[in-house]
């Protein structure tokens, strides 16, 4: 069998690397579902490896070398990272997007999330998810927070300096359906809010889950079968608004049609974000989003959240209004910076978003 060797960047020294970033301007870069990269449907020269896995590859290596240049702190993966769960060995899929993946350790803080795919739509046989993608992946980094009881939920914490003070973000990761209740926090909707009432106080929140609106910007309502689950609406009322005032930022995927990967909604002012190009050609072109914060960058004396559409692969952007457009804030409002007494001088070479 063919294995997908790793890619070394010579230029990137891992060593001294810390994840307190310094810029006006930062930026997330989201993964939506990659479960057509790794789909073995799709090793059509039969190597043993799909033959879109190089859309994946050419994810993670664009953002290791632009990590420093155009300020990267965090990547979220919104999850399908495998068409199936594989019960029968060797789990290929998960051990293709594992080695992919393992680029972005030592690197920048990250965090994947458990859908459907992964999983199974029952929610049956979470094992290779939590083998490759569970506690044990993150718990040597010091910004790894923990995970939910079931393993299948995750936190991460990272800081930014900018002009106006420090930043402290809490990302969680939410798995599938996210079953259970708010108040039991033993169950993974619980154990959710749990981590949101802890942490925002201090912290600003961004959720990332996998499924919320669909392309028509509206909250599903599938039911699979998942002991306990909520759906993409129930999630909204029992979560999202309630804590509309703590999650400044939702992110997700799963929703797909045909030449629409992307949708987008306010709950209660909080921006809610969908990508997923999976019904593009190659199981998705190697699009990516990215998420730039800028702070001044806006209209009327506003700062500025600025969504792009890009592909490492094809180094071409999506500039439709679904896939390019902004998001107007005050982030002394929304994202609380906090003052810093001792500044650090700022690195050069922030450069730009492509495009």
């Amino acid at each position: 069998m063919n294995r997908l060797a790793k890619t070394v960047l010579a230029s990137l020294a891992l060593a001294g690397l810390t994840y307190l970033a310094r810029a006006d301007t930062w930026r997330i870069v989201v993964l939506p579902d990659t479960q057509n990269y790794t789909n073995l449907d799709n090793d059509l020269d039969m190597d043993g490896t799909s033959d879109y896995l190089f859309h994946f590859q050419n994810q993670i290596d664009w953002i290791v070398a632009n990590k420093a240049a155009l300020n990267i702190v965090f990547v979220s993966h919104t999850g399908d990272i495998v068409q199936r769960v594989h019960l029968t060995n060797p789990p290929t899929e998960w051990l293709d997007a594992d080695e992919v993946m393992s680029g972005l350790d030592g690197v920048v803080p990250y965090g994947a999330v458990a859908g459907n795919h992964d999983i199974l739509n029952s929610g049956l046989f979470p094992f290779n998810y939590i083998i490759y993608f569970g506690p044990a992946r993150y718990s040597s980094y010091y910004w790894y927070g923990g995970s939910s009881p079931n393993e299948l939920s995750h936190y991460q914490r990272f800081q930014v300096q900018g002009d106006y003070g420090l930043y402290r973000f809490t990302h969680i990761s939410a798995q599938w359906q996210l079953p259970g209740v708010v108040d039991d926090p033993t169950t993974s909707l619980g154990w959710v809010q749990q981590v949101i009432d802890r942490d925002t106080p201090l912290r600003n929140i961004i959720f990332s889950t996998h499924a919320t609106i669909d392309t028509n910007n509206e909250f599903g309502a599938e039911v699979w079968g998942l002991d306990g689950e909520n759906t993409p609406e129930e999630i909204r009322h029992e979560l999202l608004e309630p804590n509309s005032a703590a999650i400044d930022l939702v992110l997700s995927g799963h929703f797909h049609a045909p030449n629409d990967g992307a949708g987008y909604l306010e709950v209660r002012r909080t921006p809610v974000l969908m990508a997923d190009y999976q019904s593009f050609p190659e199981g998705g072109q190697g699009y990516l989003r990215i998420i730039e914060f800028i702070e001044g960058g806006g209209n009327l004396n506003l700062d500025r959240i600025q969504v792009r559409t890009y592909s490492p692969s094809l180094d071409q952007n999506l500039t439709d209004p679904e896939n390019e457009f902004f998001i107007d804030r005050n982030f002394h409002v929304l994202l609380n910076p906090q003052p810093d007494a001792t500044p650090l001088p700022r690195p050069p070479g922030r450069g730009v978003t492509p495009g």
